[in-house]
């Protein structure tokens, strides 16, 4: 990772208040971003939803405990029809047709196939992934910050050099005007210098406002109040390592994390499958208790062990282990699509780097001869040999060089930076 200036002490200077001016650097707002920005509180929210989940997970081996309640009507009941001797009789109780019952039922789970560890492992995962997405977003306010962050820096060298024209302007005025008096330029000569001077005080005008606007977005981003003076650090340009095709970029744990979640779904679903064993007890009151014949209420329990085990989902349970591996084998396609797409932008951004840097050499070669074309109008302007309209051409030919080569150093400052975060080096 690049190392940038000004990176000592440079959250204390910046923000502490211990410096007459404020430092400010763009890491050190890249990092206030992401700690204040409200994305950043989501992971203890994600952790507190897993807790909770896992408990709820958690209380399928504690007992359960139901009250029931019911009344049913048949339409027959049971008799007891025996062949007696003459002159005994037999009267056998006969179950009522209506019959209550209310009772409370408590079961234990004492094995249920493996489904609530893994469940839980897959509530784990869910975490992992919800963290790591979060991540990602927060990644994305670098992005934001530093191009708000090179837009200040640029309006701030524009500002820079239109004021050193305005200088030059300044000075050559008062040759115009002197040229002006003795009769070499004519009086509408200096007119052009101040509709030009106006000119120049209107652009920088403008660029004061985007400035403060730049810096009122980065106030928001950061979620902190920059104490003036402000010193915007400019970042260093470092030679940068050619991308080898492999990078630790949080989208690829993720697709990772995505798969094992679709892993641990599957065996979820095969643990469904196995029996799960269970024991119970029944305690209650009605009418007709355990003894069917009697017509009374009676109190009554029971306690046991029950297996269940369902051997047939109708192939449910196949179907869908095929759905999960179809969209594991999705989940491949986008990290083989997202690699290919890391490549082909990292090649261009390279690309845009080399291209840039070759502009900046070209762009110093046509300051330095615009330096020289520019003295010698000067020179020209102060004998009267060219009017001040030739000469601000000259000026503005030159001034344009100068804010080309401000434009070509910060796009490659960004560039560098775009190129970096691209294979997250």
């Amino acid at each position: 990772m690049i190392k940038f200036i000004s990176t000592m002490a440079v959250i204390l200077l910046t923000f502490a208040g211990l410096s007459a001016q404020t430092i400010i650097t763009l890491d050190s707002c890249i990092n206030l971003s992401k700690q204040n920005h409200p994305l950043s509180k989501q992971k203890s929210e994600f952790e507190k939803i897993n807790v909770l989940k896992t408990n709820n997970l958690k209380s399928n081996y504690l007992p359960s405990l139901t009250f029931n309640a019911k009344a049913t009507y048949q339409s027959q009941t049971f008799s007891i029809d025996i062949q007696t001797p003459p002159g005994m009789t037999i009267n056998f109780p006969i179950p009522p047709l209506d019959q209550y019952s209310v009772y409370a039922e408590a079961k234990q789970v004492i094995w249920d196939g493996g489904i609530t560890k893994s469940l839980k492992e897959t509530e784990s995962l869910n975490l992992l992934a919800e963290i790591k997405k979060n991540e990602i977003e927060i990644i994305k306010l670098e992005e934001q910050v530093e191009n708000v962050y090179f837009s200040i820096l640029f309006y701030i060298e524009s500002e820079k050099q239109l004021n050193v024209i305005i200088n030059d302007l300044k000075s050559r005025r008062k040759s115009v005007v002197s040229a002006t008096e003795n009769g070499i330029l004519t009086s509408d000569n200096i007119d052009i210098i101040d509709a030009e001077l106006l000119k120049l005080e209107q652009k920088i005008a403008g660029i004061k406002e985007s400035r403060k606007a730049s810096i009122s977005i980065l106030k928001e981003l950061t979620s902190v109040e920059f104490e003036e003076p402000m010193i915007f650090a400019e970042p260093q340009v470092k030679i940068i390592p050619e991308f080898t095709g492999t990078n630790k970029r949080d989208e690829l744990e993720l697709f990772d994390i995505q798969k094992q979640i679709l892993n641990s779904n599957i065996n979820s679903l095969n643990k469904k499958r196995m029996p799960q064993l269970y024991i119970f007890a029944q305690g209650g009151y009605g009418n007709p208790g355990l003894t069917m014949i009697k017509d009374e209420w009676s109190t009554y329990y029971l306690a046991g062990a029950m297996l269940s085990w369902n051997i047939w989902d109708k192939n449910i349970t196949k179907r869908t282990n095929e759905i999960l591996k179809i969209n594991s084998e999705l989940i491949d396609n986008q990290e083989e699509i997202f690699n290919k797409n890391i490549i082909i932008a990292s090649n261009n951004e390279l690309a845009e780097i080399l291209k840039l840097e070759s502009y900046i050499v070209t762009d110093l070669k046509i300051i330095a001869l615009r330096e020289n074309i520019s003295k010698k109008a000067e020179i020209k302007l102060d004998n009267g040999t060219i009017t001040s309209s030739e000469y601000i051409s000259t000026l503005n030919e030159k001034n344009t060089a100068l804010i080309d080569y401000q434009i070509h150093k910060i796009q490659l400052l960004k560039a560098n930076r775009n190129y970096l975060r691209i294979i997250n080096l």
